[in-house]
C-alpha cells in the first residue's frame, strides 16, 4: 500500500509541474522548444502507459498517465494552433 501512497505523491508533483507549464504555455503559446514529432511521440507513450495503468488497475497511473496525455494533447493543439496562424499569414 506505501507504494499508492508514494504515487499519489507523485501524481501531486506531477500535476503541479503541469499546471505551471500549462499556465505558462497558455500564457505565451511559446511551444517553439517543442518538437511535432516528440509531442506525437508523448502521446502515444503516455497513453500506453495509462493502458497499462489500466490494466495493473493502479489508480495513480491511470491519473497521471491521463493528465500527461492530456497535457501533451494541448501542446499539439498549440502547435497547430500556431502553425495555422503561420500559414494564415504568409497567404495574406
Amino acid at each position: 500500500c506505501i507504494d499508492e501512497y508514494i504515487g499519489i505523491a507523485g501524481v501531486t508533483f506531477s500535476i503541479l509541474f503541469y499546471l505551471i507549464q500549462f499556465i505558462y504555455t497558455s500564457e505565451t503559446f511559446n511551444i517553439s522548444s517543442f518538437s511535432i514529432y516528440a509531442i506525437f511521440v508523448a502521446i502515444l507513450s503516455e497513453s500506453l502507459f495509462c493502458i497499462q495503468g489500466i490494466y495493473k488497475n493502479s489508480p495513480t497511473i491511470i491519473i497521471t498517465r491521463s493528465l500527461t496525455t492530456i497535457g501533451f494533447t494541448y501542446l499539439l493543439l498549440i502547435w497547430i494552433h500556431n502553425e495555422y496562424k503561420k500559414s494564415k499569414k504568409v497567404k495574406y
